[in-house]
């Protein structure tokens, strides 16, 4: 039973680590410009989802359709996992072997007006907006360090969204 959790969690975290590169290849590579769309994001963590659900979906089945909560969240849990430190190791690639600081400038100067642009929607002060921009300024998107923290926040994020799932799937075993 372990074996086809970790079998499901690794077959399924393999295809949405890929998924999460080839989505990262397109836009650093192709349109800078959807690092800010906010359609990216949700189709991120819709996939997310998905495959979650499709190796739960694929453990239950195995396991004669019988899943605990336990057991529904880890298989989501190690397919996030798995997928989340492909594509931070992808990240983390680019950032230090691929992109030139011309490119990393234009991404973090992309990063901030799009900071800049939300705050001034929500009607942020004019003091508010010139500490975010010294605040954005001093960000490094290629630290690896902060590469690594935006991968454990979006993990974090996503067994959230893990936790639920696990609810709904879950069914209790008779004995």
């Amino acid at each position: 039973m372990e074996n086809h959790l970790k079998q499901n969690a690794l077959k399924n975290g393999i295809i949405l680590g890929l998924f999460w590169i080839g989505l990262t290849s397109y836009i650093y590579f192709i349109d800078l410009n959807l690092l800010t769309n906010v359609w990216f994001g949700v189709v991120h963590i819709v996939v997310c989802i998905i495959i979650g659900i499709i190796s739960i979906v694929q453990f239950k089945a195995k396991n004669n359709g019988l899943i605990t909560f336990k057991e529904a969240f880890t298989v989501y849990f190690y397919t996030l996992i798995i997928g989340s430190v492909m594509n931070c190791l992808y990240l983390i690639i680019l950032f230090q072997f691929v992109f030139i600081a011309e490119q990393i400038k234009i991404i973090k100067d992309i990063l901030t007006n799009f900071n800049l642009y939300i705050m001034n929607l929500n009607y942020a002060t004019a003091a508010d907006l010139s500490k975010a921009k010294t605040y954005s300024e001093s960000m490094n998107p290629d630290d690896i360090g902060a590469i690594v923290t935006s991968a454990v926040k979006y993990l974090l994020r996503d067994c959230l969204i893990g936790l639920l799932v696990a609810l709904i799937f879950r069914n209790k075993r008779s004995l």
